[in-house]
């Protein structure tokens, strides 16, 4: 490979690892579409004082890929690599590891017991822990051998479970909670969430042995008064109050760790609900299946047992299998209820089934019109999702995958039934079953957006499990075509049934409409309400449909409980995406035919293509096009042009014992199939992980990195440069001209005092003590990345490629990108003449050098007054945020002291507790006096840096 060609991909390379700092510290790399709520998301909590945070965004707006986006971002700049632990319930362990691999390249590893592997600078190693497995002590969480704790649906997990999360969170710097349905409403959740943000607040509230939420409400009171007296921060007192009031909530309200993305804030990539209920005649079955079950219940009453548990309405409600099921596992203690029991038993094999018939010709219609549709079935138990199933089956003609609940004493046959499970679905995901019937097992966590409609069958009998099952299907992302997608929601119900009735409760409460929240306390007395109508213990049913239209009104109780919700602003995500897609690539790319780029976004991920198109052109990798048979995917393969000899260019992730050690990978977002293919065979039929090219993927970030430290092209050489006919270059065709090629850099923030805290010690330590210390140390790290990340994010690295051209005595400048372009329709520029620079051009290079670092010296005043404007905006509110974290963190360092200092100090080891208590907060004080002034004297006189390389090329 000729140096011209080495330098082309140096630049690319370059270009690529400026891109990386650009594109919000790497977090955009993951393979999916990032939305203006998501990127808010991730910027708020990649650049925050600390990295803290309960997730709690509506169904289906992508939770999942802001959490990996914010990992990527936390592992980006982190010397050691990030080491997560990630906590889920059983049933969604597999759909985390195929998005942990096929969006981020991270495969999840169960713990081994071996500990935990630093990964390398900017990697990832993630731990997955099963929520049985920790609940049986089966694997422990070790919290010391990891950087971040991510706990998915915490609410959905055991006590024990949550107990665990909770004393490791105190611990692990960085926790991200996540859940649609959080139950802050409930007091003692909302207790156990916040202390797990607030870890400061909850240890001093443990030690004064006080209540958590009366230390928050005290802390949002701070606000409060500030607000009604007017007595504000300098930095607060000439800003509007709407972002007054945004300010102070980000530091002192209730839930200010806490992130709710609602539908409505959603402006962009959700499908449009279609309701379309169906009511049917009930035949004589149907009907006569309730009848049976409230004889029964009338029997049962008198036997004093609570009816409403045994939950047989619902039952009956769901399908005849269900019931019979139900009918054998019954109390017979007396002949009456015998003799009920056996009416039921008949009914139950009654074959009228209105909702099933309905079901049959809605089905055959719509697959008859509409082949390439795919429907979700609700079934809410196996009885009636094996009913459906061997009923649709035969009658609609189509192939039907199931989903099933699963349940299990033994974690290895939970395993096995997980396992199961998945296979179940792959005839759905990959299109061979047009529907899927499914348990309330899949009502949470699962993405079935390939899905355009969903049937209630079976209706639940709960607002939040109705509003969870269409957010299923009802998610960002979903693609079917050109323009706003449909998604069909179809209640199935009898006339004047049960089940009509709270489709009507359910209508009047917004749950088919969406946007609503179905946690609330009054959504639990709506629920309540159902169950006594339909069981006939009072309330009428038009009451009942009022009292939910009141409680939609009423929204998300818990958020009464703050005058400072945690509701994105508008304004904001608007500005901070909108900043985003309307930049240019770091080396903004030549556009062929004049049409140019839609946004940054493409432009990105044009540019990476445009440096594995270039690596083929120079003969160097081999990029070829495929398609998976199984799931229809489109992608690429990589390897060598030829097997790399002697020093050849070599990656570490590209084997180069042959080509059969390819990589596959995909380049584009566009291309992600729905859902998502974390494997595919090419044609050798080996199964291969399909990477997305970007940053985050080892393969693409040790192609950018052996290509950016290949050795850097001659100043002393005039490089002949042929370009291909059309390209813009040919315009100086015959010129000599100069290029610089480098990058724009923020100040250096100055790094951690090396032994800084060591120094107040005065000698040995205990081992109570040194614990103490490295506790501060470790924080005192975190905050220094911290306050990194937020400086980056101030003002990322630029690009600088320009050119000068000599016209007369005097230089012109011109626009450098078509001569490291070298790229134009099918044809490559090549370099067909090398020649060491006489006096002549010596010269013309220093004259030359001079006038492109003039160009230079601009830019580089111009980046640091903006730096500069920038820190004065913003800097006041950062240091404000530390200031008022310290003060908390201090007051339960003195509460600590206080405490230790009450123990008899007679003992050893009570006086080792009470001077690391002392050394503790005297350590903590010290890092954050020297965390402020480090953040004041950069702020001061920041002054950016240029790095760049003056090359000389003759355009033939």
């Amino acid at each position: 490979m000729d140096a011209m060609n080495r330098f082309w991909l140096q630049v690319h390379a370059q270009a690529r690892a400026i891109d990386g700092r650009q594109a919000l510290l790497s977090s955009l790399g993951v393979a999916a579409f990032a939305y203006p709520h998501q990127v808010d998301t991730v910027r708020r909590v990649l650049t925050g004082t600390h990295c803290r945070w309960l997730i709690a965004d509506e169904v289906g707006l992508g939770k999942t890929v802001q959490t990996l986006m914010v990992l990527r971002g936390l592992a980006s700049r982190r010397p050691g690599g990030l080491r997560v632990a990630l906590v889920v319930p059983d049933d969604l362990t597999l759909q985390w590891e195929k998005e942990l691999l096929a969006r981020a390249n991270v495969v999840a590893i169960e713990p081994s017991g071996d500990g935990v592997p630093p990964p390398k600078l900017g990697g990832l190693f993630l731990n997955l822990f099963r929520s049985t497995r920790l609940s049986l002590g089966e694997v422990r969480l070790e919290a010391d051998e990891y950087d971040v704790l991510v706990v998915d649906e915490f609410p959905r997990h055991p006590q024990q479970v949550r107990a665990v999360a909770a004393a490791a969170g105190r611990v692990i710097p960085h926790v991200l909670l996540l859940s649609a349905t959080p139950a802050l409403h409930q007091e003692d959740m909302r207790r156990e969430i916040l202390g797990i943000l607030e870890p400061d607040l909850s240890r001093r509230a443990e030690l004064l042995n006080v209540d958590v939420l009366n230390l928050l409400a005290e802390r949002e009171d701070v606000a409060r008064q500030m607000l009604q007296s007017g007595t504000l921060p300098s930095f607060l007192r000439a800003q509007p109050i709407a972002d007054v009031r945004h300010k102070l909530g980000e530091v002192h309200g209730l839930f200010r760790r806490v992130i709710r993305t609602r539908r409505r804030d959603v402006a962009v990539g959700l499908p449009r609900r279609v309701y379309q209920p169906i009511c049917v005649e009930g035949t004589d079955g149907d009907f006569g299946r309730v009848e049976t079950v409230r004889r029964y219940l009338d029997a049962l009453e008198d036997t004093g047992v609570n009816v409403r548990g045994q939950r047989l309405l619902q039952i009956a409600c769901r399908s005849p299998q269900a019931l019979l099921r139900r009918a054998s596992t019954l109390p017979r203690g007396s002949s009456e209820l015998a003799k009920r029991v056996a009416d039921m038993e008949v009914e139950a094999r009654n074959p009228g089934d209105a909702r099933l018939d309905e079901l049959v010709d809605h089905l055959t219609i719509k697959f008859r019109e509409h082949p390439e549709s795919r429907v979700l079935v609700v079934a809410e138990d196996n009885p009636t999702v094996d009913y459906l199933r061997d009923a649709l089956e035969p009658l609609v003609g189509v192939h039907v995958a199931t989903k099933r609940n699963i349940g299990s004493s033994s974690t290895t046959e939970l395993e096995s039934q997980i396992v199961d499970l998945a296979e179940e679905m792959d005839p759905f995901e990959a299109g061979e079953a047009r529907v899927l019937v499914a348990a309330e097992a899949s009502v949470v966590g699962l993405n079935l957006q390939l899905a355009d409609e969903i049937i209630f069958y079976s209706l639940p009998w709960s607002p939040l499990l109705a509003d969870q099952w269409i957010g299923r299907i009802d998610r960002l992302g979903i693609r079917r075509g050109a323009g706003i997608q449909n998604v069909w929601i179809t209640p199935i119900v009898v006339s004047g049934s049960i089940g009509d009735k709270v489709v009507q409760v359910f209508k009047a409460a917004g749950v088919f409409e969406g946007g609503q929240v179905y946690d609330d306390e009054s959504w639990k007395g709506v629920v309540a309400a159902i169950e006594a109508a339909a069981y006939g213990f009072g309330g009428e049913w038009a009451a009942l449909v009022h009292a939910a239209g009141e409680a939609a009104a009423r929204a998300e109780g818990w958020l009464s409980l703050t005058q400072f919700p945690p509701f994105p602003s508008a304004a904001r995500m608007a500005e901070c995406y909108d900043g985003l897609r309307g930049q240019r690539y770091a080396l903004p790319l030549l556009s062929e035919g004049g049409n140019g780029f839609r946004s940054w976004f493409h432009e990105r991920e044009a540019a990476a293509e445009y440096l594995l198109r270039l690596s083929q052109a120079v003969h160097w990798l081999d990029l070829r096009k495929y398609r998976d048979e199984k799931s229809r995917q489109r992608f690429r393969t990589l390897w060598y042009a030829r097997r790399p000899e002697g020093e050849d260019i070599t990656v570490p992730e590209l084997d180069d014992r042959g080509p059969w050690h390819m990589q596959a990978l995909l380049l584009k977002r566009g291309e992600i199939r729905s859902p998502v293919v974390s494997h595919i065979t090419v044609r050798d039929q080996r199964e291969r992980v399909l990477h997305f090219f970007d940053h985050g993927d080892a393969l693409h970030d040790s192609l950018v990195e052996r290509l950016t430290n290949l050795p850097a092209l001659s100043s002393e050489i005039e490089y002949s440069v042929a370009f291909p006919s059309g390209h813009p270059a040919e315009a100086w065709k015959g010129n000599r001209v100069a290029i610089a090629v480098g990058a724009l850099l923020p100040p250096t923030f100055p790094p951690l005092p090396e032994g800084e805290l060591d120094s107040i010690t005065g000698g040995s330590l205990s081992r109570t003590e040194a614990q103490a210390l490295d506790m501060v140390k470790r924080r005192t790290f975190e905050d220094y990345l911290a306050d990194t990340r937020w400086l980056e994010e101030q003002h990322p690295p630029r690009f600088i490629a320009l050119g000068a051209v000599q016209v007369g005595a005097e230089f012109e400048a011109v626009d450098a990108t078509p001569f490291v372009c070298p790229l134009w329709g099918d044809g490559m520029a090549r370099c067909i003449k090398t020649v060491r620079l006489d006096e002549s051009g010596r010269s013309f290079v220093g004259s030359a050098r001079q006038f492109l670092q003039k160009g230079i010296m601009d830019r580089l005043l111009r980046s640091s007054e903006e730096l500069k404007r920038r820190l004065a905006d913003t800097l006041a509110v950062r240091l404000y945020q530390i200031e008022q974290g310290a003060l908390v963190h201090d007051q339960t360092a003195a509460a600590l002291v206080e405490s230790e200092a009450r123990r008899d100090q007679r003992f050893d080891f009570n006086r080792a507790r009470s001077r690391s208590a002392n050394l503790a907060r005297e350590a903590a004080t010290i890092a954050n006096r020297s965390r402020v002034t480090r953040l004041e004297a950069y702020s001061k006189a920041p002054r950016c840096r240029a790095s760049a390389k003056v090359y000389v090329l003759r355009i033939s």
